[in-house]
């Protein structure tokens, strides 16, 4: 390193030819540092947000459903744990069809938004009439046809 009249060591100054100035090799890294930087910062990934909800009957939890998220060709499905309770993480913000069904229950299929801390959804369910039930419902013989395995352990 070079050295001046008085003894002191110094850096010599680079040249930028874009700008037509001098600086040294620190101002030069910071410069192109942020100028790399900034245009990375800016285009930033859609935001994902937690959906959660409730699904119910009369008040009353319902453990097993199953809750779909659809956004086009995107698909999660959850199911409600023993208080009723679902979520979904990591969706996108925007508009997306929920559709919560459980055997014996009227399917709901309502259009929702997703955005950062938004409330809690709250799904009631009813119950389907007894002649619906009874025509998806299999009957006993083809229960009995069911093979079944057990094994002991």
């Amino acid at each position: 390193m070079p050295k001046s009249q008085l003894g002191v060591s110094y850096r010599p100054l680079a040249h930028d030819p874009l700008h037509g100035e001098c600086f040294d090799d620190t101002k030069a890294v910071y410069k192109h540092f942020w100028l790399t930087a900034i245009p990375l910062l800016t285009v930033a990934p859609p935001i994902a947000s937690e959906h959660r909800g409730e699904v119910l009957l009369n008040g009353i939890p319902v453990p097993g459903a199953t809750v779909t998220a659809t956004r086009g060709n995107q698909k999660f499905i959850a199911f409600t744990d023993s208080h009723g309770m679902y979520s979904f993480s990591g969706l996108t913000d925007g508009t997306r069809t929920i559709q919560v069904e459980m055997q014996g229950f009227a399917p709901l299929k309502p259009d929702i938004g997703t955005a950062p801390n938004a409330p809690a959804a709250e799904w009631d369910l009813r119950l389907l009439p007894l002649d619906q039930i009874q025509a998806v419902a299999p009957t006993r013989s083809q229960v009995a046809a069911s093979p079944v395995s057990i094994k002991e352990s």
